[in-house]
């Protein structure tokens, strides 16, 4: 079997004061993982009562299907939920196996943590980029639109 080498300070160990730290983020990290979970839900409650009220506005003003805004906006939505709930999932993960590793002392499950961690800010971060291209484009549109 392969050895692995320690690529930190031997110094560098989990403490009783960092364990306790840890311990405690993951349990935050947990319970804001389900909240996000239940978040995620609610994306997608609004997508479907906002697909029947269009339906039904559809139907009451007698308007052929809905019109591409009202599409984008439900598909906003949906990727929105989506993306929340894999977030919330991989932030769920995280603190599994990060409490996991702590009680048991286990290399992999720790390993698997931070694993789940990486994943997690990688998504986070294309997140945070797309959102901030997209206020770009919109403030330009806006801005273009004032000029004329």
């Amino acid at each position: 079997m392969e050895e692995r080498e320690n690529i930190l300070s031997d110094d560098l160990l989990i403490d009783p004061v960092s364990g306790g730290y840890l311990r405690e983020s993951t349990s935050w990290s947990k319970v804001t993982a389900i909240a996000g979970f239940i978040i995620s839900i609610f994306f997608f409650i609004f997508v479907y009562q906002y697909i029947s009220m269009l339906t039904e506005s559809r139907s009451v003003f007698r308007r052929s299907g809905p019109s591409g805004q009202e599409k984008l906006t439900a598909v906003f939505y949906v990727l929105a939920g989506i993306i929340h709930f894999a977030l919330s999932f991989l932030q769920f993960k995280y603190a599994g196996n990060m409490q996991n590793a702590l009680r048991n002392n286990d290399q992999g499950s720790l390993i698997a943590a931070f694993n789940n961690l990486k994943i997690f800010s990688l998504i986070r971060m294309i997140v945070a980029i797309l959102v901030v291209i997209m206020f770009a484009l919109i403030l330009v549109a806006l801005m273009d639109k004032q000029s004329f």
